[in-house]
């Protein structure tokens, strides 16, 4: 008797344990499969189609007239990006990174006192989107500063744009070229200045 409860005792231990690992063996195929779809699909979380760039355009730098883009912000009106309106500058954020939102902090408090008068709109591109991480963007992200947001939902602009590391700014002069490039927390009065020296007569 005593050795077929032991016997029970050690099929029953075996059960829970094929048990237990067959719930991790699950949890791990949903876990990949979540991963690989935000990978693949990140549209279905952020819920804003990937802009359109339109002209046959893989990479643009400094001295390159950027291509018209069109594109959404998160409430899903439309924002364009057009070498023919004159200068503009573009600020490339992501809504976990620290510093990207110290630039946006920054940029709100001269909206609010009246110090952003850069002469020109600016538009952030919000990109590299980790779905539940400071999620959502939109929420976690101060968005009173710049004139305009754009999803960069697949970050393929930032990819165009050549961006390694956010916050990135990219100065645009009166003819849509790319002016300059800046990376990392930029002073307000540099900002201006990379933007005066853009839009001078040449």
């Amino acid at each position: 008797m005593a050795t077929a409860r032991s016997e029970d005792k050690v099929v029953r231990r075996r059960r829970i344990g094929l048990s237990i690992a067959a719930t991790v063996i699950v949890l791990f195929m949903i876990v990949a499969a979540l991963a690989v779809t935000v990978l693949l699909r990140p549209q279905l979380f952020v819920g804003v189609p990937d802009p359109v760039v339109h002209g046959n355009v893989d990479r643009v730098s400094v001295g390159d007239v950027v291509p018209t883009i069109t594109g959404e912000d998160f409430d899903g009106h439309q924002v364009t990006i057009d070498p023919s309106d004159g200068p503009r500058v573009l600020l490339f954020a992501a809504h976990w990174c620290d510093h990207c939102k110290d630039e946006l902090d920054m940029l709100a408090t001269a909206r609010q006192t009246g110090d952003l008068d850069l002469g020109a709109s600016l538009i952030m591109i919000s990109t590299r989107h980790i779905p539940g991480v400071r999620w959502p963007p939109n929420k976690t992200m101060n968005l009173e500063g710049p004139d305009s947001v754009l999803v960069d939902t697949n970050s393929s602009l930032a990819q165009l744009f050549n961006v390694q590391s956010v916050p990135q700014w990219v100065f645009l002069d009166r003819h849509g070229r790319i002016f300059a490039e800046l990376t990392g927390e930029i002073p307000l009065a540099e900002i201006k200045k990379t933007l005066a020296d853009a839009v001078s007569p040449k």
